[in-house]
């Protein structure tokens, strides 16, 4: 989810160290749509136009920024208006039974908000009797608490705890067993992020993350191991998809979400045998999240979605309930019985997003002309006896 935040700061930060020009670049005025290119060094700017023409622009220090912007040249002020793409109003209807966790005991960590609220409330509307959510927040707990169980008419319980103290979590599982009697679903979502260059962030900061990501998530495995063997239950990681390649402003997170998928793959290989099957959730940008809210500071909610919508294939940000779904599926002896050690990605496509070099309609046309071209391409033996392709 970060990595397509970064995308949009990085263009309002262009913007802010860079004043567009008082008229528009010459080769801009009668084309009004260009691609930032990706790859490009950190010290330059580069545009290309619509005919793959490469012109150096005003130098700048660009970030990862993977997605086409239509820019259009106010005739008073140049400023630019950005035409984004617009959130598909999408119905949010479960394929699944609403029993279909009939009587399972849930234990969510960061479950007060963000996406494992939706996570926790989708399993309590698929069957779950119970929802035990923690965190360290005591009165936030209490209020969400409230309101999942007013939303779904179920039992929802919490307890204080820092993932990062074993203690804690341990104390939370046993409150857990002795509130409900059992442990089916353990989902591990408490995640600490924030924006960072690596010279910048000191090893305290890298530490803190890698604690409650990393650490966090191996303290409540091992606390529920027992109780989610005696249930045959499963464990549901929350990673990213920071890691998959790089990520700029995000070694504390995307080292940690590493270390948690190769944690969730060695478990499931370890603990099969026991029936307890562990999994990933790797979700892409949420909509209305407070780590949405977290990366983009400051930013108008709706410009970041509208923004970075545009570097997703499926033209539109995730909801809560994309991820629910995929933890139902996952928790789902019907559904994710088989599925041990795999890490799901629910991101819509961002993650392998690049822009197109060439516009759509283009394509063709572009095929045929190069096809022709290579067929007239002939080795040619020059006089220095090397062999040449000529035209």
């Amino acid at each position: 989810m970060a990595e397509g935040i970064v995308k949009f700061i990085t263009y309002i930060l262009i913007l802010q160290r860079k004043k567009l020009p008082s008229k528009p670049p010459p080769n801009l005025v009668s084309v009004p749509r260009v691609l930032f290119c990706t790859g490009v060094p950190p010290t330059t700017g580069r545009l290309l136009t619509d005919d793959a023409s490469p012109s150096l622009c005003c130098t700048y220090k660009p970030y990862k920024l993977e997605t086409t912007k239509h820019i259009q040249y106010n005739s008073t002020t140049h400023c630019t208006t950005l035409q984004t793409a617009v959130m598909a109003n999408v119905s949010a209807k479960s394929p699944f039974n609403s029993n279909c966790l009939d009587g399972k005991v849930a234990l969510v960590t960061g479950g007060g908000s963000g996406i494992c609220y939706a996570i926790t409330q989708q399993l309590l509307s698929h069957g779950c009797s119970t929802a035990v959510i923690i965190g360290r927040r005591l009165n936030f707990l209490r209020s969400s608490a409230a309101a999942l169980s007013k939303a779904t008419g179920k039992r929802v319980l919490y307890q204080q705890c820092d993932v990062r103290d074993a203690e804690s979590c341990w104390e939370a599982v046993q409150f857990t067993i002795k509130q409900c009697g059992k442990l089916d679903i353990l989902v591990n979502g408490a995640a600490g992020n924030f924006l960072a260059e690596a010279k910048n962030l000191k090893p305290k900061g890298f530490k803190t993350v890698m604690e409650i990501d990393t650490i966090g998530t191996y303290n409540m495995c091992y606390a529920a191991y027992k109780y989610l063997a005696e249930s045959k239950g499963c464990v549901i990681n929350i990673s990213a998809t920071l890691q998959y390649g790089a990520t700029w402003y995000q070694v504390h997170a995307s080292a940690a979400k590493s270390a948690v998928d190769s944690m969730t793959r060695t478990l499931a290989l370890e603990w099969g045998i026991d029936g307890v099957r562990v999994n990933g959730i790797a979700p892409g940008p949420i909509a209305d999240t407070p780590g949405m809210a977290k990366l983009a500071p400051g930013i108008d909610g709706k410009v970041v979605q509208d923004m970075i919508a545009e570097g997703i294939p499926i033209g539109r940000l995730g909801r809560g309930f994309d991820i629910g779904m995929a933890a139902v599926f996952l928790s789902c002896e019907g559904s994710g019985g088989f599925i041990t050690g795999d890490i799901l990605v629910v991101d819509g496509g961002e993650w392998l997003y690049k822009p197109p070099m060439i516009e759509r309609e283009m394509v063709a046309d572009l095929s045929r002309s190069v096809e022709k071209k290579s067929r007239d391409m002939r080795p040619d033996s020059s006089k220095d006896g090397r062999i040449r392709s000529k035209l």
